[in-house]
């Protein structure tokens, strides 16, 4: 079996490449080791689809930290005015939502006018479809070669030769889903050096287990803080209490920074919940 591309994984990413592969006229075939495609985009946003965020491309880089300036050209080239008016032309409205529930900070959520990720994902399917795109699906990609002219993707008992290779397989954010890191093994094998990967956007486990007796208490808006070689972390927004620690937004957000100090700093990092961070003490 043969294509012009090939692209391993039928999430958001390789959905978006299989479409914009085909419009350019390219032969496209998509495979999937899960039986149905975007099976992580249905959970996103509660199973409602966050798809963008209304801010201006040099906003979002910011929000990405030192990872900005790696993400700023593809940020620019399609910011979130191109995404929502990808979608409306497919017929798939969005609405701005002020309170955003998986973001501590900051209005701009965008999500699909129908709530409901589905709608996002057969968008894209349908759309693809249309385009002439070929899906495998159920079939788990376990090597890839490359030889002179193209690669060679051997996926079940299929062997598909592609003269270009997208691989959409997601990190290890979510294995129930079918993150299981296949893409680090294809990177490997093509001769890539992988950083290790780290936990993000995450809830915290703390030593004490207080926490644990207040699970479920949900506080509407804290102030957390953190001292971490001699540099001073912040993160504000709602947060909960979990079985064995805190959880919420506001933990993911500082959960995006800890966790790069985590494993080199050797001990517990000390943290402080300010519960009432718009009333002085005197108050």
């Amino acid at each position: 079996m043969r294509t012009e591309i090939c692209i391993i994984g039928a999430g958001p990413a390789g959905l978006m490449a299989a479409i914009f592969a085909a419009e350019a006229g390219a032969r496209t075939m998509v495979i999937e080791a899960n039986t149905s495609p975007g099976r992580k985009l249905l959970l996103t946003g509660a199973g409602r689809c966050n798809l963008t965020h209304q801010a201006a491309p040099r906003q979002l880089a910011r929000e990405f930290g030192a990872k900005g300036r790696f993400l700023s050209y593809a940020l620019y080239q399609f910011p979130p005015e191109n995404v929502r008016n990808f979608f409306a032309g497919l017929g798939l409205q969005t609405r701005l939502e002020k309170a955003c529930p998986e973001r501590s900070r900051g209005d701009g959520c965008v999500f699909p006018a129908t709530d409901r990720a589905g709608d996002v994902r057969d968008t894209l399917v349908n759309r693809a479809r249309k385009l002439g795109v070929t899906f495998l699906y159920g079939k788990r990609v376990g090597g890839i070669t490359k030889e002179t002219n193209a690669f060679v993707v051997c996926a079940a008992e299929e062997r598909i030769g592609a003269e270009k290779l997208v691989v959409a397989t997601g990190g290890l954010s979510w294995p129930k889903t079918g993150c299981t890191g296949d893409g680090y093994m294809f990177a490997r094998q093509l001769g890539h050096t992988i950083v290790e990967p780290r936990a993000s956007l995450v809830p915290l486990v703390t030593r004490e287990t207080w926490p644990g007796q207040l699970a479920g208490t949900a506080v509407g808006d804290v102030k957390i803080s953190a001292h971490v070689n001699n540099k001073k972390l912040t993160a504000d927004g709602s947060m909960i209490f979990t079985d064995d620690g805190i959880g919420g937004p506001a933990v993911l957000d500082m959960s995006w920074y800890l966790t790069d100090y985590l494993p080199s700093v050797g001990s517990p990092i000390v943290i402080s919940l300010d519960l009432l961070p718009h009333i002085d003490q005197a108050a």
